[in-house]
């Protein structure tokens, strides 16, 4: 049986519902209704008293860290984002936002009622967690990106364009829908072989809660319409100033085969940040699901251990 209870935020009331579950890692699922939307989560470390939101990357869910956080020496609360994994899709015909996210995470702090938090963040995960870092600074005691920590900046002349590009793709009557793969596996190894490749084993484990049986086959669960381009994209300089806002103590860690073949100049661009802690690793993006969790799960240790010397 599960446990709920009913939260006042403000004049918002959230639910959060926790149910056990018991492996080798023992976590709990845990449900925030937060009244627009649902989201699920898995927990780990409810001991412990540091308290970490996690986030995971795109089209990815909460599995994303079932072998890094039990690892961690911290309450976890492992989010499946808004479209992705168990968590509810948006109802609304646009594309996904970072800047909703950043709100339902705080939302759901607030329903934990954790006032000050640190986040953990992967690929756009971490560029969730990098704004939100920013944009209530004085929340966030610390913040641990992997392989990610801002989005392809636009120019501004170029916003029109992108703009227009967004609205023509909502308006789209034949635009992306869930692919049906006629078996589980062949949904296993297109996930395997998509941008970021990943091993099996990692597949597998974002298939238990993103892969659903569907008329004709299997489909994954996530949201087609995390894949319209964004309406507006932030500038440079609007990335920037987020970063500059952050107060709270923040690592990177790339991967060698990750992130930084993708986002132009990133390697650079840090150079104008030297109070974020850089950690190069050998790896693909998702080291921390794969070859490289241990290392992963250290320098996350290591940054909030910081946090009480």
């Amino acid at each position: 049986m599960g446990d709920s209870r009913l939260l006042c935020v403000g004049s918002q009331s959230i639910i959060v519902t926790s149910v056990p579950r018991f492996n080798l890692h023992h976590y709990t699922e845990q449900e925030f209704d937060l009244g627009h939307i649902k989201l699920q989560a898995r927990v780990w470390g409810r001991e412990k008293s540091h308290k970490v939101i996690a986030l995971h990357g795109w089209l990815d869910n909460c599995a994303s860290f079932n072998r890094i956080a039990p690892l961690m020496d911290a309450h976890v609360v492992a989010l499946d984002l808004a479209g992705h994994g168990l968590s509810d899709h948006r109802k609304h015909l646009a594309p996904y936002n970072l800047w909703e996210d950043i709100a339902e995470v705080f939302a759901v702090a607030d329903a934990l009622q954790w006032q000050e938090f640190s986040l953990l963040g992967h690929s756009r995960g971490a560029m969730v967690a990098t704004l939100a870092a920013g944009t209530f600074p004085k929340r966030i005691k610390a913040l641990s990106l992997i392989d990610g920590i801002w989005p392809e900046p636009v120019n501004e002349e170029d916003a029109p364009r992108q703009l227009a590009q967004s609205v023509a793709q909502v308006l789209n009557p034949r635009r992306k829908r869930a692919t049906v793969y006629p078996s589980w596996d062949a949904a296993i190894e297109a996930r395997m072989n998509s941008i970021f490749p990943i091993a099996r084993e990692s597949s597998e484990l974002l298939a238990e809660r993103g892969v659903l049986a569907h008329e004709g086959g299997y489909i994954w669960r996530a949201d087609p319409n995390l894949q319209l381009p964004s309406a507006i994209k932030l500038t440079r300089n609007q990335q920037h100033a987020f970063v500059h806002k952050i107060e709270a103590q923040c690592n990177l860690i790339l991967a060698e085969n990750g992130i930084s073949h993708h986002v132009k100049n990133l390697r650079e661009e840090l150079n104008h940040f030297p109070k974020i802690s850089v950690t190069l690793l050998d790896g693909s993006h998702h080291l921390h699901m794969e070859t490289r969790v241990n290392e992963v799960a250290d320098a996350v240790n290591q940054l909030f251990s910081q946090l009480h010397s």
